[in-house]
C-alpha cells in the first residue's frame, strides 16, 4: 500500500490500497510535495491518523528487524517486535555484562554494582557462620575417653545434671562416648565434662568468628574485577 504522510509529523494522512508503488497526486489528489511524502509499505500497515514509525529508505518502509532492549534496573531483556514497539526511557539497547548477577546501568554502560555485590556476600558469609556455629560438632577427652562435643551435647548434660540435682531422676543413665560405648558417670563427672565441652565450644566459636571477620575484611576490600565465593572461603581452616 501507499501512504501519504506529513513531512514534519509523519502522521498518516491518506492510504492508497494500490498494491503497486505509485507517487504524487496518483496516490492522493490533495498531495502537496512541499508538505507531504509518499511511502510504499508491504508489511507495515498503520492506520490513518497514526504516526508512521517505520524507517524509510528511497520511499519504501524498511522491514523491521527484532531488537533486544534491557531494563536499566533489572537488566531483564525484552524484544522490540515491530515499528510501533518503542524503547522506553527505562530501557537501553546496551547488553548487560554476561553472567554477572550484580550490575547497574550508569547511563552509559553496565558496571558492577559493588555495593549490592558486597552486601550479598556479607549476608551469605553471616548465614554460613551461623550455620557452622549452630551445627558445630567436636570431641573432648575426659577420663581417658573421647566424648562428643557440641551445643546439643552440652545442653543434654546440663539438663540431666539439673534434673538429678532437683531429685527429679533417681539415677543418671549410662553416657555414650564418641565410640558408641557407654560409661557410668557421676554428677561431678558430667559437670566436668560439660565444662570441657563449654571450653571446646568457646574455642570453636573464636575460630569461627575469626574466619567470619577475615571473610568480611576480604569482601569489603574486593574490587569489581575480583571474584569471591563465600562457600569456598569457608572450606578451609574451620
Amino acid at each position: 500500500m501507499n501512504y501519504v504522510i506529513d513531512k514534519q509529523t509523519k502522521e498518516v494522512l491518506w492510504i492508497n490500497t494500490d498494491p503497486k508503488q505509485i507517487s504524487g497526486p496518483e496516490v492522493w489528489f490533495e498531495f502537496n510535495p512541499n508538505n507531504h511524502r509518499v511511502v510504499y509499505s508491504v508489511n507495515y500497515n498503520p492506520q490513518k491518523g497514526d504516526i508512521f514509525n517505520a524507517e524509510i529508505v528511497d520511499g519504501v518502509a524498511s522491514e523491521f528487524q527484532p531488537k533486544s532492549v534491557y531494563d536499566k534496573i533489572s537488566g531483564i531483556e525484552r524484544s522490540l517486535e515491530d515499528w510501533n514497539d518503542k524503547i522506553k526511557s527505562s530501557e537501553t539497547e546496551i547488553q548487560p555484562i554476561p553472567f554477572e548477577k550484580f550490575q547497574k546501568f550508569n547511563g552509559t554502560t553496565w558496571v558492577i554494582d559493588q555495593e549490592r555485590r558486597s552486601a550479598y556476600f556479607l549476608e551469605i558469609n553471616s548465614a554460613i557462620f551461623n550455620s557452622k556455629k549452630e551445627s558445630y560438632r567436636g570431641t573432648v577427652e575426659f577420663k581417658n575417653t573421647i566424648w562428643d562435643s557440641g551445643k546439643i551435647y552440652h545442653d543434654n548434660i546440663n539438663s540431666v545434671v539439673s534434673l538429678a540435682s532437683k531429685g527429679k531422676i533417681s539415677e543418671i543413665p549410662p553416657w555414650k562416648d564418641s565410640n558408641n560405648a557407654f560409661s557410668i558417670l557421676t554428677i561431678d563427672d558430667l559437670q566436668s565434662l560439660a565444662e570441657l565441652i563449654e571450653i571446646d565450644l568457646y574455642n570453636a566459636g573464636i575460630a569461627l568468628y575469626q574466619k567470619k571477620w577475615e571473610n568480611e575484611n576480604t569482601i569489603k576490600s574486593l574490587s569489581p574485577s575480583d571474584s569471591f565465593d563465600p562457600n569456598s572461603a569457608w572450606e578451609t581452616d574451620v
